[in-house]
C-alpha cells in the first residue's frame, strides 16, 4: 500500500519536477520571459513536453509500483485531472492561458499519463 502511494507520488512529483523545469527554459527561448503573452508556438510546445513527461511520469509510477501497472498509472492520471480541475478555478495571476488550453493540458497529461502506464504493462507482459 504504501509503495503504490509512494508510486503516485513520486510520478506526480517527476512530472512536475520536469514540466517547471521545462517551461522555464521555453517562457525564457519563445517570450522572452514574459508570461503574460502566449504565442501558439509556445503553446503547442508546451502541450508537447507536457505529453512527455506525462508519459514518463506514467511509466516511472507503474515501475516503481511493481506490479499492477495499470491501476498505478490510472491512480495518476486521476490525480492529474484533479489538480487539472483545481488549476481552472485558480488561475495564475498575469497568465494569459485561454480555458481551452487548461482543458487541453489536463486531458493530455491524464491520457500519457495511461500512455506510460500501459508501455511498462506491456513491458511486464514481453519480459
Amino acid at each position: 500500500m504504501l509503495r503504490s502511494l509512494l508510486s503516485v507520488i513520486a510520478g506526480y512529483a517527476a512530472i512536475a519536477l520536469l514540466i517547471s523545469l521545462l517551461t522555464l527554459v521555453a517562457v525564457g527561448v519563445m517570450l522572452g520571459g514574459d508570461y503574460s503573452v502566449v504565442t501558439p508556438a509556445y503553446l503547442i510546445a508546451n502541450f508537447s513536453y507536457g505529453a512527455v513527461c506525462a508519459l514518463a511520469g506514467g511509466y516511472l509510477t507503474a515501475w516503481l509500483a511493481r506490479r499492477k501497472a495499470m491501476p498505478h498509472a490510472a491512480a495518476l492520471a486521476g490525480l492529474m485531472l484533479v489538480m487539472g480541475v483545481i488549476g481552472l478555478f485558480t488561475p495564475m495571476e498575469g497568465q494569459a492561458q485561454p480555458l481551452w488550453y487548461a482543458l487541453g493540458i489536463t486531458a493530455v497529461g491524464v491520457i500519457f499519463a495511461l500512455a506510460g502506464g500501459y508501455l511498462r504493462a506491456r513491458q511486464i507482459r514481453e519480459a
